[in-house]
């Protein structure tokens, strides 16, 4: 039995709905002892936003569905990013991330709308996650406070995976493009 990417879909939003609702939950009752909890409500409501309109493509304009999806999936991890830094104490210039940011949004529009190139999409979108998620692990593994970095250990090493899986969509686009 094999599923469609619809109901992949429909049950990634069930389970990123549901998180929003819990993540929603816990801000209202952490908000005045926890720093940053704010920025995983937008961490996961961006996230979800982007779902639907990558669930709504066909029906909505391609710059929503794929341009401004993709974009708000990679301005969501930097979110995530942002709010890692808070829990923990700590903070970093945000330069960097945003020109990842910048450059992935114009080179996403370039192979959307210039010279269509799903692969070329693939790529860039898994790049700029690579960068994103592996400042994450480096964060929960080594940049932490000492005193915060025992409880993201485990976090640090599931960036490190999401940074494998990303790693291998890019050589799955470049060996065996679609």
């Amino acid at each position: 039995m094999t599923l469609d990417i619809r109901t992949i879909f429909a049950s990634y939003l069930a389970t990123h709905t549901i998180c929003l609702v819990v993540l929603l939950i816990l801000w209202r009752q952490n908000r005045e002892r926890i720093s940053g909890t704010h920025l995983w409500v937008f961490n996961y409501a961006f996230y979800l936003f982007a779902l639907v309109l990558m669930i709504l493509r066909g029906a909505v304009p391609d710059w929503a569905s794929i341009l401004l999806a993709n974009a708000l999936i990679l301005a969501s991890w930097l979110i995530g990013y942002e709010a890692l830094l808070r829990f923990a104490g700590a903070t970093r210039r945000r330069t960097f991330n945003n020109l990842v940011l910048a450059a992935a949004i114009l080179i996403h529009a370039h192979f959307t709308f210039g010279e269509p190139d799903m692969n070329a999409r693939i790529i860039n979108v898994s790049a700029a996650l690579v960068i994103i998620v592996s400042q994450c692990a480096w964060f929960c593994l080594r940049g932490a406070p000492e005193a915060r970095r025992g409880l993201m250990w485990w976090t640090g090493l599931i960036f490190i995976l999401f940074a494998l899986v990303n790693l291998g969509r890019i050589a799955a686009a470049v060996f065996a493009p679609l």
